[in-house]
């Protein structure tokens, strides 16, 4: 994949950056994008962000159990983000919370796990509306996501 525009980064940097200062000093960090998920033996992905809660000692290349991953949506990754890693990413026993965040429209989509072992999908488009993201014990308003960026400039 080549470069992000600058709308996709601020997203990913708005979201990272809530992510790391509020996971200071615990076994959970925050990650973003040069940082490989193993989803399956021999399948990686980088997502954008993600926050493993992976035991001290592990690979230094890739992480195993994450709780929480973002991916902001591209026009030549959108097919791939909601399809096919959606299934794989859906399928990782750690994972509690899957969000997919759109860059050309304020539209994101939280796939969160529910108790009974299935997914729930809710909708978030409103800059006020908060979005709990129980895995880490953080909320984040959509304007905190869609923070500099505005949708009529011309993708940079």
């Amino acid at each position: 994949m080549s470069g992000s525009t600058a709308r996709h980064n601020r997203i990913a940097g708005n979201i990272f950056s809530r992510f790391h200062s509020h996971l200071v000093n615990g076994l959970c960090e925050a990650f973003i994008s040069d940082v490989k998920l193993l989803v399956a033996p021999n399948i990686f992905y980088y997502p954008d962000v993600m926050v493993p809660c992976d035991p001290p000692g592990g690979d230094p290349y890739f992480k195993t159990d994450p709780v929480l991953i973002v991916e902001v949506l591209s026009p030549s990754t959108a097919r791939t983000d909601r399809h096919e890693k959606l299934a794989a990413y859906l399928g990782i026993g750690s994972l509690q919370e899957y969000l997919v965040v759109a860059q050309d429209q304020s539209r994101i989509e939280l796939h969160r796990r529910t108790g009974e072992g299935g997914w729930l999908t809710e909708l978030y488009q409103q800059p006020e509306e908060q979005i709990a993201l129980n895995s880490i014990g953080l909320s984040l308003s959509v304007a905190d996501i869609y923070r500099n960026v505005g949708f009529d400039e011309v993708p940079t």
